[in-house]
């Protein structure tokens, strides 16, 4: 199993049709600090499995910590992967699931790198980084 997409963005959701609309995708944000954040930002993952894999299905947990490994938001984001069966499956194309979370109410306490890290079954599967930065004073 293999995470082939990560993107922290202003808006993503899942399309009735199976695809992925992601809006605005960024990893850097700026702020006047001393602490700052947005109401919301969404990630969007993409994780692709061995055909084998059908009708399996994995624990999901995303955390957003800070240069020194703290959580800045209290709850990491909890779901479940479940790889379905391909209706019309064709020889060496791997399964894949697409995962939107919205995650609310993030505030940055000071400048620097920050990771949202991705664990599957419990084991670090992947991260997305977002550097957050100071507005420069101006006068």
């Amino acid at each position: 199993m293999n995470i082939v997409s990560f993107l922290i963005a202003e808006f993503a959701r899942i399309e009735p049709q199976g695809g992925l609309t992601v809006v605005n995708a960024f990893n850097q944000l700026e702020g006047p600090g001393p602490e700052w954040g947005v109401p919301v930002m969404y990630l969007s993952l993409i994780t692709e499995a061995h055909p084998r894999a059908a009708g399996t299905t994995h624990a999901l947990e995303i955390r957003l910590i800070d240069s020194d490994r703290e959580p800045v938001v209290t709850e990491p984001f909890q779901s479940e992967i479940t790889f379905l069966e391909r209706e019309f499956p064709r020889p060496g194309m791997p399964l894949r699931h697409i995962t939107t979370a919205g995650i609310y109410g993030a505030k940055f306490l000071k400048p620097g790198p920050y990771a949202f890290e991705a664990y599957i079954d419990g084991i670090y599967s992947g991260s997305a980084t977002l550097y957050v930065s100071q507005t420069e004073a101006r006068g």
